[in-house]
């Protein structure tokens, strides 16, 4: 759909809050206003990365690992770059609570629970 042509019956509504006196929008935001999936708004991108789009109702693709500048797609596959852009400098666990605090509550819960049962 053209957004400066509208052939079937489209509209857009402005809405002016009077809680909001700077504030204006449109009450269907932009990425409700064309909700069927199309290749045809990633079509730019795609042919640059040399990737491609699936229809899940034909089956999902199997993936696999490809080299960077390769196709990214084929018949029935897709392709990820490994770019190991990942890097873990530091870890740190701190328990939320001292063992034996968790082992009083967990205590006193399991004795709750036992006298509750108990008096049915």
């Amino acid at each position: 759909m053209n957004r400066g042509n509208c052939e079937k019956s489209c509209f857009r509504v402005l809405v002016i809050r009077a809680d909001w006196p700077d504030h204006t929008s449109f009450a269907a935001p932009r990425e409700f206003e064309e909700t069927i999936a199309t290749a045809d708004l990633m079509a730019p991108v795609l042919a640059t990365l040399r990737g491609g789009t699936f229809r899940l109702e034909d089956g999902l693709p199997s993936v696999r690992s490809i080299r960077e500048g390769r196709p990214a797609s084929g018949r029935g596959w897709i392709g990820l770059t490994p770019r190991g852009a990942f890097e873990t400098r530091d870890v740190t666990q701190t328990p939320m609570l001292p063992a034996w605090l968790v082992l009083i509550l967990t205590s006193a819960l399991i004795v709750a629970g036992w006298l509750r049962e108990g008096r049915r």
